[in-house]
């Protein structure tokens, strides 16, 4: 579980370059400086939508052979940074914008 909202850059360095062995990453979250959202890496393809939600976000990662404690550590670094981060939430936005 995610109990704060999130960074957006770490989140987006998460999905464009996911966990070794993860196919899939999906979750909820809400990030700083911005609102909540749906986020669903499939392979390479990233999907981001807009979602409002109430409570904790959350985020799993899905694959063979996946190295469970590197893929919690990778999660659990979207958590990291106490400041909104106007870049990584134009980056986010971008993906936002390409998965309508």
């Amino acid at each position: 579980p995610l109990p704060h909202a999130v960074s957006a850059g770490p989140l987006v360095d998460l999905l464009e370059d996911p966990p070794t062995g993860a196919y899939r990453v999906k979750g909820r979250v809400r990030v700083r400086g911005g609102r909540g959202y749906l986020v669903n890496l499939v392979g390479r393809s990233i999907h981001v939508r807009p979602h409002r939600f109430d409570g904790a976000g959350e985020l799993v990662a899905i694959g063979v052979d996946l190295d469970e404690v590197a893929a919690r550590d990778r999660l659990s670094a979207v958590a990291v940074g106490a400041e909104p981060d106007p870049a990584g939430l134009r980056r986010l936005q971008r993906y936002r914008r390409l998965s309508e």
